[in-house]
């Protein structure tokens, strides 16, 4: 169900058509740590990724969130909606009418089992999960670790923001 989400809007054009294809077979098969390694390797090279490959890519970094939320995995989780978030702002950023409308046809497109994506909407939800999730993370500081120069320094940081 979850790799249907993503196969019925994966196909590309250009030299990255044969990846399009790797990951569109990949979530037939639902081998998922295949979708993200070949995703990952677009992802790499996002500026040069058309509008068609970021669509995708969106798509199928939405269905490893929603892998990663079923099998519980945060880290996983929130990486795959990073990376929807950057493919959808990257595609909205190289010509936002044509990713516009190519998000429209994506959420009007079923499922096999009669799911529409809302790509647009979908985004928002992860924006807004993602300023949480990292409001919850944010990294501590090992005081015990701070030598006596840099101690000296946070407690002179400390002490003008104060004031």
């Amino acid at each position: 169900m979850i790799a249907a989400v993503a196969v019925m809007a994966v196909s590309c054009a250009d030299e990255q058509e044969k990846k399009c294809k790797e990951i569109a077979e990949a979530l037939q098969k639902q081998d998922f740590t295949k979708v993200a390694e070949v995703c990952d390797g677009l992802y790499s090279q996002l500026p040069d990724c058309n509008i068609k490959t970021l669509g995708d890519m969106t798509l199928s970094y939405i269905t490893l969130a929603a892998v990663g939320i079923t099998q519980n995995d945060t880290e996983g989780t929130a990486d795959a909606m990073r990376r929807a978030v950057g493919c959808y702002d990257e595609a909205m950023k190289k010509d936002t009418a044509k990713a516009q409308e190519m998000w429209q046809k994506f959420a009007a497109e079923k499922t096999p089992e009669g799911m529409s994506i809302n790509p647009t909407e979908v985004i928002e939800v992860f924006r807004t999960s993602l300023a949480s999730f990292d409001a919850q993370t944010v990294p501590s500081v090992d005081t015990d670790s701070i030598s006596p120069a840099e101690d000296i320094a946070i407690e002179e940081t400390t002490a003008v923001s104060e004031n």
